[in-house]
């Protein structure tokens, strides 16, 4: 014990004057999340409590290296079902989460971040009301945008992992009345062969739908036979309304072994 030391004070409401404008914006967002903690928690036990949790996240989410688990959701709205995917997501460990047909809003895409602060996300708008597309990456797993693609309206891509085993994925909502932007996903995969591109793509064909094909379908396949990539899941069901399968994942053949999980 310091006798000089001055006495400890709670509940100053003196304001003090922190300069940030060294730190990057990464930083910065950094930064403000440990001060929103700190000055929200009204206990320390309380914190303790909450770092302990994401402590234990973590260490599961790096557990899961040999395995990389990705989850694809079609939300049709996230601020419409927002709590409904706060909850589905409380209860289920994955490291990587994709959304599509956010019908983006700077607003939810906010409440997603602030919810789920141990992930880093990225989000973009889309072509009409029921586009856009969100993805969340756990934190323990490098990650980084690609830049030429940030600004395309429903598009996403991100380099992940490090230098000796980094692969590209890139997610894209194609609405049912536009064309698969076939010329953007050879620019995707000129950049990285090792790539998953995943996404609501609206396209039918019998080799991975059970249901009618459409000409969306018919490029799309032609486009497989010409990258060696292939439909993760295969006849899963993923409309609401018919049994088509128009969620899709597709990935190299290399990519697609055991130590691969995939989910829609």
């Amino acid at each position: 014990m310091n006798p000089s030391a001055k006495e400890f004070v709670p509940h100053r409401t003196v304001s003090y004057n922190i300069p940030t404008n060294h730190l990057s914006q990464k930083q910065q967002n950094i930064f403000t999340e440990i001060m929103r903690e700190w000055t929200t928690t009204p206990i320390l036990d309380d914190l303790l409590s909450k770092w302990e949790k994401r402590s234990k996240i973590t260490n599961n989410m790096m557990q899961m290296a040999s395995e990389l688990k990705i989850m694809l959701l079609n939300v049709s709205s996230l601020s419409l079902y927002l709590a409904d995917i706060f909850l589905l997501l409380d209860n289920i460990s994955c490291p990587i989460v994709v959304l599509n047909g956010t019908h983006h809003t700077e607003a939810a895409a906010k409440s997603f971040s602030k919810h789920f602060n141990n992930y880093n996300i990225y989000s973009q708008e889309g072509t009409n009301s029921f586009g856009g597309v969100l993805i969340a990456v756990h934190r323990s797993i490098p990650v980084q945008q690609v830049d030429v693609f940030k600004k395309v309206p429903n598009i996403i891509a991100l380099d992940i992992g490090r230098s000796h085993d980094k692969f590209q994925l890139a997610t894209c909502y194609s609405p049912p009345n536009e064309k698969l932007p076939i010329a953007l996903f050879n620019q995707i995969m000129k950049r990285n062969k090792n790539t998953i591109l995943l996404g609501d793509l609206n396209a039918k064909h019998q080799s991975w739908s059970r249901s009618n094909e459409n000409q969306k379908g018919h490029v799309l396949f032609d486009w497989l036979l010409t990258k060696s990539m292939t439909v993760v899941n295969k006849h899963v069901a993923t409309s609401t309304r018919s049994n088509a399968t128009i969620d899709l994942i597709l990935a190299p053949a290399q990519m697609t072994g055991i130590k691969t999980s995939f989910s829609v």
